[in-house]
Protein backbone atom coordinates (compact mmCIF):
# COMPACT_ATOMS: atom_id res chain seq x y z
CA UNK A 1 0.00 0.00 0.00
CA UNK A 2 1.54 3.44 -0.76
CA UNK A 3 0.93 6.42 1.34
CA UNK A 4 -2.00 7.75 -0.85
CA UNK A 5 -3.65 4.24 -0.15
CA UNK A 6 -3.38 4.52 3.37
CA UNK A 7 -4.48 8.12 3.44
CA UNK A 8 -7.41 7.21 0.98
CA UNK A 9 -8.71 4.14 4.02
CA UNK A 10 -8.21 6.32 6.77
CA UNK A 11 -10.69 9.21 4.72
CA UNK A 12 -12.96 6.80 4.25
CA UNK A 13 -13.02 4.93 7.96
CA UNK A 14 -13.43 8.85 8.69
CA UNK A 15 -16.38 9.56 6.88
CA UNK A 16 -18.08 6.26 7.84
CA UNK A 17 -17.83 7.27 11.34
CA UNK A 18 -19.10 11.15 10.95
CA UNK A 19 -21.95 9.33 9.37
CA UNK A 20 -22.47 6.61 11.97
CA UNK A 21 -22.09 9.39 14.30
CA UNK A 22 -24.60 11.47 12.88
CA UNK A 23 -26.94 8.62 12.89
CA UNK A 24 -26.57 7.70 16.36
CA UNK A 25 -27.12 11.72 17.92
CA UNK A 26 -30.38 11.96 15.68
CA UNK A 27 -31.65 8.65 17.07
CA UNK A 28 -30.74 10.24 20.78
CA UNK A 29 -32.40 13.37 19.39
CA UNK A 30 -35.02 11.91 18.51
CA UNK A 31 -35.58 9.93 21.87
CA UNK A 32 -35.33 13.19 23.34
CA UNK A 33 -37.91 14.74 21.72
CA UNK A 34 -40.34 11.53 22.48
CA UNK A 35 -39.97 12.15 25.67
CA UNK A 36 -40.18 15.89 25.82
CA UNK A 37 -43.79 15.10 24.40
CA UNK A 38 -44.60 12.47 26.59
CA UNK A 39 -43.94 14.68 29.70
CA UNK A 40 -45.88 17.32 28.37
CA UNK A 41 -48.79 15.79 27.48
CA UNK A 42 -48.42 14.68 31.07
CA UNK A 43 -48.43 17.60 32.31
CA UNK A 44 -51.78 18.96 30.23
CA UNK A 45 -53.18 15.77 31.78
CA UNK A 46 -52.14 16.52 35.46
CA UNK A 47 -53.76 20.23 35.04
CA UNK A 48 -56.46 18.76 33.41
CA UNK A 49 -57.02 16.47 36.48
CA UNK A 50 -56.28 19.67 39.45
CA UNK A 51 -58.81 21.67 36.73
CA UNK A 52 -61.71 19.25 37.24
CA UNK A 53 -60.60 18.26 41.15
CA UNK A 54 -60.50 21.80 42.26
CA UNK A 55 -63.92 22.66 40.38
CA UNK A 56 -65.50 19.65 42.29
CA UNK A 57 -64.39 20.75 45.38
CA UNK A 58 -66.09 24.50 45.14
CA UNK A 59 -69.43 23.16 44.28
Amino acid sequence: MTVGEVLAAVAVMIIALELWMGRQARIVFEEVQARRIAMEAEDRADEERMRRGSSRCVR
